[in-house]
């Protein structure tokens, strides 16, 4: 077994990682938390066949300290949503997915207050 040469992202002192389609692509694209920048980096997936890449990261501020991170559909609309835990905020940072194909563009929306030190988020449907 082999592998191409590793591809290093640049991120700071990253803490989470989710993976999910954000622009409807087709290809997973990456968010990473940047725990002492405060922001979420994305960087998006332009890999053909054959060949891994993405684009330059964009960031957005979070919370102090970001840490956890997911992605999931929050509105019903379709598009992958964020969500980000801040170990040093007493909220939860959500941005909204307003993407167009082959783009990607998020919004940061009213967040939701928690108690301090939220170390990790996760998105589920509890009510079906």
């Amino acid at each position: 077994m082999s592998f191409a040469v590793r591809i290093d992202l640049p991120a700071q002192n990253p803490d989470g990682i989710a993976i999910g389609d954000l622009n409807k692509d087709g290809k997973p694209d990456l968010a990473v938390t940047n725990f002492a920048a405060n922001s979420v980096s994305i960087f998006r997936n332009i890999s053909v066949p054959g060949s891994i890449s993405f684009a330059a990261r964009t960031d957005y501020p979070t919370g102090q300290y970001p840490s956890g991170i997911s992605i999931g559909d929050l509105d019903g609309d379709t598009w992958q949503d964020i969500i980000i835990s801040n170990d040093n905020s007493n909220y939860l940072s959500i941005f909204k997915n307003n993407a167009i194909a082959g783009n990607i563009s998020l919004t940061s929306i009213n967040n939701l207050i928690t108690g301090i030190d939220a170390k990790d988020v996760i998105l589920t449907d509890i009510d079906g």
